[in-house]
């Protein structure tokens, strides 16, 4: 997956404890764990859909060579 060596920071918005503990566990599939992103998690009431309960905003930078 390309955009894992390419992400550099993530925000995390999460509507409740429960969303966080399952971005918890889903976040590492999404990263390259040799090179985590810098990463910031805040708690947003009636943040994303009803059911998703999250919002995510990334950084990330391409090098071309």
């Amino acid at each position: 997956m390309l955009f894992r060596s390419h992400l550099v920071k993530a925000t995390y918005y999460v509507s409740n404890d429960q969303h966080s503990a399952a971005l918890n566990e889903i976040r590492p599939k999404y990263y390259d764990p040799k090179r985590p992103p810098a990463a910031s998690k805040a708690m947003v009431k009636n943040v994303g859909s009803s059911k998703a309960g999250v919002g995510i905003d990334m950084i990330g930078v391409v090098i071309e060579k």
